[in-house]
This record gives C-alpha cells, structure tokens and sequence, in this order.
C-alpha cells in the first residue's frame, strides 16, 4: 500500500450503472472504502473512482474519469 495520501484512480467505476460500484477486472463489488458523504456523482458525471480522497489515505471518491491523475496498476507474476 502507498505510504503517501495522493490520489490515485482505482481499479472501481458506475459507468455501466449508476450508483453499482464494481471492479473493472472482475466485475464484483467484493470491497469498498468510501469517505463520508461519497459516492456522491456530483455534477452527474463522476463514474469513477479515487483513493486518498481529500488527502484521507485509503478513503474514496468518485470523480469524472477524465481526471489528470496518476491510475494504480496491477500485475500478474509467475
């Protein structure tokens, strides 16, 4: 986990349905950790979401997804 309280696009978004939170990989809402107040679409186009909301490390938003942020990225090993 990031020891740092930027934010960053996660791996969850409504675009298919708003206000069903699901992953993009895997198509399930299994976890979430949403900062009070949030999900909340303001301006009706918040489809997806951010992690450290307001500088709150692990806390989420959502945000439009055209947003100038960095994205968490996840691998797979052998």
């Amino acid at each position: 986990m990031f020891k740092h309280s930027v934010p960053y696009w996660i791996d969850y978004t409504d675009i298919s349905k708003e206000g069903k939170w699901v992953s993009f990989s895997t198509g399930e809402n299994a976890f979430s950790s949403w900062h009070k107040g949030q999900p909340d679409n303001a301006g009706g186009n918040q489809d997806c979401a951010i992690n450290n909301f307001a500088s709150q490390r692990g806390y989420w938003d959502d945000g439009s997804c055209s947003g100038s942020i960095p994205a968490l990225c996840e691998a797979y090993g052998k």
